[in-house]
């Protein structure tokens, strides 16, 4: 445990003396870490926007229709052809106002 706390304290001293050369006298933090990890940092950086993803689940497939819309659309269909008539009415058999006035 001597040698460990004699060995701290030496190197305590060393680093409040100062650089010991004039390279280390030079030397940054920045370049520090570089050798230290063996990278450099590049002149120029290119930054590429990422591709749009999809997000997942069902999604909407159309719009919401104003109520203008879907009746517009209602109003072109063909309408069911009454059984107690035989015309093609938006009444069926109990609605029929020909089956009502004969009660």
């Amino acid at each position: 445990m001597d040698l460990f706390v004699k060995k701290t304290e030496s190197m305590l001293k060393e680093y409040k003396n100062g650089p010991i050369n004039e390279l280390q006298k030079n030397r940054t933090d920045v370049e520090e870490v570089r050798k230290l990890m063996g990278v450099s940092i590049p002149k120029d950086i290119e930054i590429n926007v990422p591709n749009v993803q999809i997000n997942k689940g069902s999604g909407k497939k159309n719009r919401i229709q104003r109520a203008a819309e879907i009746a517009y659309k209602n109003s072109n269909k063909q309408t069911r052809r009454c059984s107690g008539c035989g015309e093609r009415a938006p009444h069926n058999l109990r609605t029929c106002p020909i089956k009502l006035a004969a009660e």
